[in-house]
């Protein structure tokens, strides 16, 4: 699949070897390589490498021949601060895997969740980062002090605050939230923007290791994870129509402040 939406189908369809496309429910009738008029989902039977597959995309309604596919490949995008000995660790351990399952259990069709357990932190924002991001509803930041003080946070942060700035300008009446954070630790040093935010407190919960998961403090961990599944399920039923021009922010990060609480 192309990194980006937007191909027609017909070129999308020809980078597969032998793609037959039929209309959905019988595997026999015309190929159709072009979107119908005023059309928003066109649903189909793929055949790719010797088997049939159901095709569902959306389509711009702009009333012309040949629309552009726009679609959401993720519903929640989880951002952390990758360099950490703990956080990753307790978001691949416990949160990503419960979070998912939870989402996936009590939505009415499937949630897809972007965690990107495989990608190392380095220097610069990966294409792969940032290609999942503006194809993602809703950002969930794990938030630890560091994470405030990274390149690769700080783009995810202020590419989806920006997204919805946009979203809440054209309905100032009904304010958007696409910013969902939960804390991992020490929320007393996060910027002023972040603490404007209502924001998840998971500090009691953060034990990165697996045994965690056969205490009794992992059944209330349970509990506040499946409330935070609900509101997200909410945030995503409401979020916004998928756009090509989502804005993507890289601001460099500002130098630590002093602490507010002495460290020794």
């Amino acid at each position: 699949m192309p990194d980006e939406p937007g191909l027609r189908v017909d070129r999308f369809l020809s980078s597969f070897p032998a793609v037959s496309v039929f209309p959905p429910e019988t595997p026999s009738g015309p190929v159709m390589t072009t979107w119908p008029r005023n059309v928003q989902f066109l649903s189909a039977f793929v055949y790719v490498f010797g088997s049939w597959r159901r095709l569902t995309i959306n389509a711009l309604d702009d009333g012309r021949e040949g629309a552009m596919a726009r679609v959401y490949e993720y519903d929640v995008f989880i951002s952390y601060q990758r360099e950490s000995p703990f956080v990753p660790l307790w978001v691949r351990t416990h949160f990503y895997p419960l979070l998912r399952d939870l989402l996936d259990e009590n939505h009415h069709r499937e949630v897809k969740v972007f965690f990107d357990k495989n990608l190392r932190g380095g220097a610069r924002w990966p294409h792969e980062l940032r290609a999942a991001l503006r194809r993602t509803k809703i950002l969930v930041p794990v938030c630890s002090p560091k994470y405030f003080h990274n390149e690769w946070c700080l783009a995810e942060w202020h590419s989806m605050a920006r997204r919805e700035e946009l979203v809440s300008r054209a309905s100032p009446e009904r304010p958007t939230t696409l910013i969902y954070p939960v804390i991992f630790c020490d929320s007393r040093n996060f910027p002023e923007y972040a603490h404007e935010r209502q924001m998840q407190d998971l500090k009691e919960w953060n034990a990165p290791y697996e045994h965690f998961q056969a205490s009794q403090a992992y059944l209330d961990f349970h509990q506040e994870v499946a409330r935070i599944a609900e509101e997200l399920g909410e945030l995503i039923d409401d979020a916004p129509e998928w756009r090509s021009d989502w804005p993507v922010e890289t601001p460099l990060p500002e130098a630590p402040a002093t602490p507010l609480v002495p460290r020794f």
